[in-house]
């Protein structure tokens, strides 16, 4: 027999009080889900952080199943779910109390493992391990930059990124690669890529009549529309017309080119019947240039604005072959770059926006659009998604890396914060979101309508102080803030953020201003509490159930021994479930909510109303 005690306005558990229905839902086939929830004996879940200055964690579950039959065990042929038990099948986990449904983890399967005791126990449980949507994010591969993210987006037929340094330079999507034409030379390899934010290279031509690539057949535009797409750095617009790119018919015949004249400063570009009138300034100028053909009309854009349209029928060149350089006499001289063809014809909207990429890649972005980019290149369902637009202007993206890392290096940049959402949402909360949340629920040891809690651990600690604070970002100046007086009573703790992609210095100086201020002194903290809903169901279910990361929570604790109530405004920083079919207990990581003491009022924000005056108890949030 065994007797559970518990204290501060709990009591003991038995089989007669109310637990919520708990739900174990698990992909078997592909979007279909079974409910398993009457084999599970326990399951555990953590999701957040341990402390506010550290980065939110991928959340995880771990769920055991009865398993006498092996109905679980993916090796089971016979079982009712062979052979669907895989890793990255989805896995939820619910509460229903009162009516309402509290999703408590979604995440996608790690592993499955099955044990089996010997005789005499004859026992047998298959625990599953999970993971949220962190895991994802960080297996999905941005492009390598902005541009090409664009690019990818529209899927070309033929993309020739020119980036090798030496033949064959390969069609990144098919199988047309570029080579050398007969009795031509190459161009040279190894020019700055005319991307901005892109690692590769370009390629440079010369006006010598013998430079020339061309495709393996079928690297031709083909059916009744379709879009060529280039960028081109030319010293100067040539006197005399040269050739940019052309294709031929399967037959070989020249069917159609693009070419490049002008005087003094300003050069046209010619397609067809096209002619953009010499706008285009050189002098090493980079311009993006997209040729798109309808089936009944040609448009020519420069930068992503259209400078002129025609009527003219398209021609199917299926089959034939795609070139760059000079069709028998005349090159184009000048650097060349990202050649792409599209077997449709783009809008002018998409145009623009893989124009907008090229100088600029995502410059002047929101943190929240620029999440919001990054989750529509991972393909992340809109659905799951709640993003604040944050308050800081970022720089120029540079991708190259995974989904997750540019989206915390986004929201770390707003000074924010990014996790999942029990219910498998992608949640970034803005800066600004952080301050002046009202407080879900108040938690003590003294009755009068506080909530009761099993533990909580109170401590005063100097491993968050933070005294001599070093935050900066790409391309910018860091800025470093001491506080002496601290430093000088607790010795040096330092603290260095890098790398950001805000747009400001002042930014950085503002948030290393802040943090000193934060915690520069040590002061009493709720490193955690521990809850057990079935002592009092009907009033702390709801609060387990439905409380998330980041909310606002008032904890009071009386002192045995006699004295002042000790009262914290604190924040959820990670919560952890452990259940069972008789029994609840919940851990809040908890921190002080922002502010001196964690106290409301104990920073100033303008145009917010309870916060302090500036400069007498409090100081500036930023």
């Amino acid at each position: 027999m065994t007797l559970l005690l518990l204290l501060n306005n709990q009591v003991a558990a038995d089989a007669a009080q109310t637990m919520p229905t708990v739900q174990v839902l698990l992909e078997t086939t592909a979007d279909v889900m079974v409910d398993v929830s009457a084999d599970y004996m326990v399951f555990t879940t953590v999701r957040g952080r341990n402390r506010e200055l550290d980065q939110f964690q991928a959340g995880t579950a771990q769920v055991t199943l009865s398993d006498l039959t092996r109905k679980y065990d993916p090796s089971n042929t016979a079982g009712p779910y062979y052979p669907n038990l895989k890793p990255m099948r989805s896995l939820q986990l619910t509460g229903t109390w009162n009516g309402t449904t509290y999703p408590v983890f979604t995440g996608y399967v790690d592993s499955i493992e099955s044990e089996y005791a010997g005789p005499p126990n004859g026992n047998a449980t298959t625990t599953i391990y999970a993971t949220d949507g962190f895991k994802v994010l960080e297996a999905a591969d941005l492009a390598s930059s902005a541009y090409a993210q664009e690019v990818t987006t529209d899927s070309p037929s033929h993309w020739w990124r020119l980036g090798e340094t030496g033949v064959p330079y390969f069609d990144s999507v098919g199988t047309a690669h570029l080579e050398v034409g007969v009795g031509k030379n190459a161009p040279t390899p190894g020019a700055d890529s005319l991307i901005s934010r892109e690692a590769g290279d370009a390629l440079t031509f010369t006006e010598l009549n013998s430079v020339q690539l061309v495709s393996a057949a079928g690297g031709a535009t083909s059916g009744s529309q379709y879009t060529v797409e280039f960028v081109i750095r030319s010293p100067l617009p040539p006197s005399t017309t040269r050739n940019i790119l052309y294709w031929r018919d399967s037959s070989g015949l020249l069917e159609e080119q693009v070419s490049f004249s002008g005087a003094a400063d300003a050069g046209a570009l010619m397609w067809g019947p096209l002619n953009s009138n010499p706008t285009i300034v050189a002098n090493d100028t980079v311009r993006h240039v997209a040729l798109v053909q309808t089936a009944t009309d040609k448009f020519m854009y420069v930068d992503g604005a259209l400078i002129t349209s025609a009527a003219s029928a398209a021609t199917d060149y299926t089959g034939g072959r795609f070139y760059l350089g000079t069709a028998s006499t005349n090159n184009f001289g000048g650097v060349i770059d990202e050649v792409a063809v599209y077997p449709t014809a783009l809008s002018a909207a998409r145009v623009a926006s893989h124009a907008a990429e090229v100088a600029t890649p995502w410059n002047g972005d929101t943190p929240g659009a620029r999440i919001a980019r990054v989750l529509d290149a991972a393909g992340w369902p809109g659905a799951l998604r709640q993003l604040d637009t944050g308050t800081s202007v970022l720089q120029s993206a540079e991708l190259d890396t995974t989904a997750l890392e540019h989206a915390q290096k986004a929201a770390a940049s707003d000074f924010g914060v990014l996790f999942i959402r029990a219910d498998g949402a992608v949640r970034f909360i803005g800066r600004a979101g952080l301050f002046n949340q009202a407080e879900l629920a108040t938690f003590g040891d003294g009755g009068g309508g506080e909530l009761g809690y099993v533990s909580m651990r109170p401590e005063l600690t100097d491993q968050l102080i933070r005294n001599d604070v070093t935050i900066s970002r790409v391309e910018g100046v860091a800025q470093n803030v001491k506080d002496a007086t601290s430093i000088s009573t607790y010795l040096r703790h330092s603290y260095a953020v890098e790398g950001l992609i805000h747009n400001s210095d002042t930014l950085s100086r503002s948030a290393a201003e802040f943090t000193v201020s934060e915690f520069k002194d040590p002061q009493r903290r709720i490193s955690n509490m521990v809850v057990a809903p079935r002592g009092d169901p009907s009033n702390l279910f709801p609060k387990v159930l439905g409380l998330e990361l980041e909310n606002q929570l008032t904890v009071k604790d009386r002192p045995p021994g006699g004295g002042s109530a000790n009262s914290q405004d604190t924040t959820i920083e990670g919560i952890s479930h452990t259940v069972t079919p008789m029994w609840w207990e919940t851990t809040w990581n908890l921190a002080p909510s922002f502010g001196a003491s964690g106290t409301p009022g104990s920073v100033w924000a303008l145009g917010v109303t309870g916060f302090g005056e500036l400069g007498t108890a409090t100081r500036l949030s930023f």
